[in-house]
């Protein structure tokens, strides 16, 4: 049953509908059963959006940032699309193209992230850009590193390489290690190559040596297939 409030005439006044106790026509501080105090002292049967029935408190309690609407756990029932949150397991997560900057409107990011954290951290990033370590999209690695078409990323390079092209494709080797033909850097040569220091390639012995010296001078011969 509502309640009364005293006004400046001689009989009470009636409290507005939903009121168990106000102190004036506009002002309620305690709602009947099935209302909740609003934020401008009104009781509601419905809380507004971005609001909940917080049947602990009769009051309408805010619902997170990311909700335009919630229940009284505080999971999102929807989203507003303003907001550029789309719901996404009872939360508003930002839609393509936008982060999550802690606040109820989702920010846009730069224009070649797939997907980022914050303005200037990528997640992800569009066709012709590679993600680096510093969270950033280039249009090309750094060297140690190769762009992976598949993840649209900058990969690292075997330990042994200092340029690659993919992850079994070097084209320089790092110091102490040399080029194969099978396109990988090793820190020695097979038999018939000896280790060139200055282009660190394997390079091919003279060919009735077996093992040599980098200026083609033979230092063991091989007589089970060679006879020599």
């Amino acid at each position: 049953m509502d309640g009364f409030y005293e006004s400046n005439v001689t009989v009470s006044a009636a409290c507005p509908t939903g009121c168990a106790i106000c102190i004036s026509a506009t002002r309620c501080v305690l709602c009947s059963l099935n209302y909740f105090l609003n934020l401008n002292f009104s009781c509601l049967a419905s809380c507004p959006e971005r609001f909940f029935k917080n049947t602990l408190t009769g009051k309408c309690s805010s619902c997170p940032s990311d909700c335009l609407t919630c229940d009284s756990k505080q999971n999102c029932l929807s989203c507003s699309p303003s907001d550029f949150r789309t719901l996404q397991s009872n939360r508003c997560v930002p839609v393509d193209g936008y982060y999550d900057n802690l606040t109820q409107v989702c920010a846009k990011f730069s224009s070649i992230c797939a997907t980022c954290t914050s303005l200037s951290v990528c997640k992800s990033c569009v066709s012709g850009y590679y993600l680096r370590n510093d969270s950033k999209c280039y249009t090309s690695c750094l060297a140690s590193t190769f762009a992976d078409n598949s993840t649209l990323s900058c990969k690292s390079c075997p330990s042994t390489c200092s340029n690659c092209i993919n992850s079994t494709y070097c084209t320089v080797c790092v110091s102490k290690n040399y080029l194969r033909l099978d396109n990988m850097c090793y820190s020695t040569c097979l038999v018939r190559y000896y280790p060139d220091d200055n282009k660190l390639t394997c390079n091919i012995c003279p060919y009735d040596c077996y093992t040599c010296s980098n200026d083609g001078t033979c230092i063991s011969c091989n007589a089970l297939e060679d006879y020599r």
